[in-house]
C-alpha cells in the first residue's frame, strides 16, 4: 500500500458517509494491520489482551468490521492547538 493509499483509506475510515458501502465492509487482520501501521502480531496481542478495535470471531479466523476500525480511529482522535507564534525576546541594551 502506497502512502497516498494509506492516506485515502484513513481519510475514507473517518469520513465513512463518503461510500457507505464501505463502511459495511470486512478487513482481514492484514488489512487492519496496514491501516493502523501496526503488524497482525501486534493485533493479536490486542485481542488477548482486549483491547484494539472489535473484531467478529469466524470459525478459527479473525476479521474486522470497517464500521468497528473507524469506530476505533474515531475515539482516538487527538484535537490540538494551534501553535502560537514565537515570542520576541527583549534586547538588552549593553552599556
Amino acid at each position: 500500500m502506497t502512502p497516498e493509499q494509506n492516506r485515502l483509506a484513513v481519510r475514507n475510515i473517518l469520513a465513512p458517509e463518503s461510500n457507505p458501502a464501505l463502511f459495511n465492509a470486512v478487513l482481514t487482520p492484514e488489512n487492519v494491520g496496514k491501516l493502523l501501521h501496526v503488524k497482525t502480531k501486534t493485533l493479536r496481542n490486542w485481542r488477548y489482551q482486549r483491547v484494539g478495535p472489535k473484531y467478529v470471531k469466524v470459525g478459527r479466523g479473525v476479521v474486522y468490521l470497517f464500521s468497528d476500525v473507524s469506530e476505533y480511529l474515531q475515539a482516538r482522535t487527538v484535537s490540538t492547538k494551534p501553535i502560537a507564534p514565537p515570542r520576541r525576546r527583549k534586547s538588552r541594551k549593553i552599556a
